[in-house]
C-alpha cells in the first residue's frame, strides 16, 4: 500500500540526532535531496556513496544495522526509529515478510 509520505528506499535519507535533543524527533526520514537539517548531528542513507551504489536487497540490509546502529550506538529511541523508518515502503515489507507486522499494513 502506497502512504502519500511513503519514501523510497533509493531515495532515502536517515538524519538523528546522538546528542538525545528532547526538541526533536530522534529520527526523521527524508527523501534524498532534501535540504540539511543542522539540528541532527547524523545522517545516512542515498546521501553516501556506498549505499546509491548498492543493490535493492543489499540497501535493506544496509538499512537494517542501521537501525541497529542508531538505537544501541547513537541510543535513539528504539520506538522513534521504528516510526520514522515505516515511511520505508520496503522496510514496512520486509518486517511483513519477517511477520513482525501485519501485512495489510504494508
Amino acid at each position: 500500500m502506497d502512504r502519500e509520505y511513503d519514501v523510497p528506499l533509493a531515495e532515502v535519507q536517515i538524519i538523528w540526532d546522538a546528542r538525545d535533543n528532547p526538541e526533536l524527533p530522534a529520527v526523521e526520514v527524508v527523501r534524498k535531496g532534501h535540504e540539511d537539517d543542522p539540528r541532527y548531528d547524523c545522517s545516512w542513507g542515498a546521501c553516501n556513496q556506498d549505499f546509491s551504489d548498492a543493490t535493492p536487497d543489499e540497501q535493506l540490509n544496509m538499512l537494517m544495522k542501521q537501525f541497529v546502529h542508531m538505537v544501541v550506538v547513537d541510543k535513539a529511541d528504539p520506538e522513534q526509529a521504528h516510526k520514522a523508518l515505516m515511511l520505508i515502503p520496503e522496510y514496512r515489507k520486509a518486517l511483513a515478510d519477517f511477520g513482525s507486522i501485519d501485512p495489510e499494513s504494508v
